[in-house]
């Protein structure tokens, strides 16, 4: 046996790609995840210090000798009540509790409404109630403040037609206005996370059988008891697996008695039960003849319906057709709750007057002044970056970790991997802005260099940002057919070449998804980057937050008015171009029908 050559001994000791896909976003969250995480754990078990850094250490070497001290009071003191921190949290807790009900109470009908509409209307009903969390965060919140006090129009009608006083007297609002009260609470947090609540409440429900329903109708239920009996069981999360296939333990699967066994035969395969019903053979009864002989030498011609007879099915199920008025309602008033807010706030930033609650006349006056406010110019061309930057980050990392954890079954540390993935969708923006302040804090008392600016609240946002990435393009690789990367790599291609040419086209879409995301995310924080931001390095919601913080001002409605329409432009034309495509793939299987008949 000859000795390996230099080329081969390189070869077996550097890490292959398979490494470095993993490495990269596995060493990013260690580094800047973890790790802040671990300087907040420590910082909790010391004791406050006059020193650099301002707390004591709670490892101590003496004579060789390795001591820990962990300080517990920190821990106990928690639980005094002159501290507040329970009380707050439970607060916290109570308020979540009761807005996430109140959203999903809104949210429900909306998303049923939506489910019900023609297959035409749907896009374009989704498309109008993921709108709004497209735009700022801080600027919908903001919107409300007009709203809500008591010398805006709104709060002038609220007073006049006793809606202020009837608060009042059910001990929901303190004083005469509604701002500032748990009430204004509730309403900032359901308008702003109401889009979140439809849109998976929507994907459930437009994948109901309308059959069932229709079987229902048939046999003398009326809407409630239907919508009772079978619509909200199969909106719960464990019915979801069950929603075409029944209640049949065979996973959905029908076998005929003659051919027990026969695992090729038409009918013994996942998902014919809800087949059956769509085959224009069966359906004709036993009197077809020699057109069902004819028709069942090809057993896979009408299982599935055609596009125009399912649509057309859809239509004559949804609630449209029984009942116009409520549906109307439900989606006028839930879109009026979405929207009124924003039009009003694009209204009175045309307004002349100073004070943001007068109409004194039409005006430009303050887009003028917009234009010339250095200081907010500079604010956003430094969120644009680095939204930028962080957008593109986190696609590369994202895409990374989502092969990580969708193509790669073992590796050690796989599940601390997911772990450090998935913990920023539920830490509190707070905590990780904290986290990431200690670290760079440190990080520039040992490098002696600048902790705060543009770079660090660069690396927090991608830090963010990256675990909704990955969600993204996770569950576009899931959905994704591995036939296809199989049969190239059987061709020859090697990993890399099959990824670039086979499956990065594939995912495309859910990359500009999770880029447009991540983009969003970091150009609507304020929280992170208040903690991580240097002097130079102010974003626009910090610079809006500040100055609404001072009260009402017609030149951030002006801000607020042209964010909106860009987005809202913005938004018109990525559905323009989804609904030709969707057109022309509805046109050439119609084609390929045709041709096929």
């Amino acid at each position: 046996m000859s000795a390996p050559t230099v080329y081969e001994l390189l070869r077996r000791i550097t890490p292959g790609p398979r490494w470095g896909v993993i490495g990269i976003p596995y060493l990013w969250m260690l580094v800047f995840f973890a790790i802040p995480f671990l300087i907040v754990l420590k910082i909790s078990f010391a004791r406050l210090a006059i020193a650099m850094p301002p707390y004591t250490p709670i490892l101590e070497v003496e004579n060789a000798e390795v001591a820990l001290k962990l300080n517990l009071s920190n821990f106990l003191q928690l639980g005094a009540l002159q501290n507040g921190y329970i009380a707050a949290y439970w607060s916290s807790l109570k308020i979540a509790a009761i807005a996430t009900f109140l959203t999903l109470l809104v949210g429900y009908p909306m998303a049923y409404v939506i489910a019900k509409l023609p297959p035409s209307g749907r896009n374009i009903a989704m498309m109008l109630v993921v709108l709004p969390s497209w735009t700022s965060f801080l600027i919908r919140v903001y919107a409300w403040i007009g709203i809500l006090k008591s010398s805006g129009p709104v709060g002038q009608l609220l007073e006049k037609i006793g809606v202020i006083d009837a608060l009042q007297s059910m001990g929901w609002i303190e004083g005469r206005q509604i701002l500032y009260t748990p009430l204004a609470t509730y309403i900032g947090i359901v308008y702003c996370y109401l889009p979140f609540m439809v849109l998976p409440l929507y994907t459930n429900l437009v994948k109901h059988d309308g059959r069932l329903l229709e079987a229902a109708y048939d046999l003398g239920a009326r809407p409630w008891k239907a919508f009772v009996k079978i619509t909200l069981p199969l909106s719960r999360s464990r019915h979801r697996r069950r929603l075409h296939a029944g209640d049949d333990p065979g996973g959905g699967r029908v076998r005929d008695s003659r051919v027990a066994g026969w695992a090729g035969h038409a009918d013994d395969r996942p998902g014919a039960v809800e087949r059956v019903l769509r085959q224009p053979r069966l359906a004709a009864g036993l009197g077809g003849g020699d057109r069902d002989v004819a028709l069942a030498d090809d057993p896979d011609r009408d299982l599935q319906p055609r596009p125009a007879e399912r649509d057309r099915r859809e239509a004559d199920m949804s609630v449209v057709g029984r009942a116009r008025w409520p549906t109307w309602t439900i989606l006028g008033l839930g879109f009026a709750f979405l929207y009124l807010p924003v039009l009003l706030l694009m209204v009175w930033s045309f307004n002349s007057s100073r004070l943001a609650t007068v109409w004194a006349g039409f005006s430009f006056k303050w887009y003028g002044e917009l234009l010339r406010d250095d200081s907010m110019l500079d604010a956003a061309w430094v969120s644009l970056r680095i939204a930028f930057w962080t957008a593109t980050a986190s696609v590369v990392l994202g895409t990374m970790a989502a092969l990580v954890m969708t193509r790669m079954r073992r590796f050690p540390g796989k599940t601390l991997f997911g772990g450090l993935i998935t913990a920023p969708l539920v830490m509190p923006d707070v905590i990780i802005g904290l986290s990431m302040l200690l670290m760079f804090v440190s990080l520039g008392e040992i490098f002696h260099f600048q902790p705060k600016g543009m770079i660090s609240i660069w690396i927090a946002h991608t830090t963010f940002a990256l675990a909704f990435v990955t969600v993204v393009v996770s569950s576009r690789m899931a959905e994704l057919d591995k036939s296809l990367e199989e049969a190239a790599m059987d061709l020859g291609a090697n990993r890399i070449k099959v990824f670039f040419l086979i499956t990065l086209p594939i995912i495309t879409p859910a990359l500009v998804s999770g880029w447009l995301l991540a983009f969003t995310l970091s150009l609507d924080d304020v929280v992170i980057a208040s903690f991580v931001s240097g002097p130079s390095s102010t974003t626009l919601p910090m610079k809006v937050f500040s100055s609404v913080r001072l009260g009402l001002s017609p030149k951030i409605n002006a801000l607020a008015t042209l964010m909106i329409v860009i987005v809202s432009v913005c938004a018109f034309i990525g559905w323009w171009l989804m609904y030709r495509s969707e057109k022309r793939r509805k046109l050439d299987m119609q084609l390929a029908l045709q041709d096929n008949g």
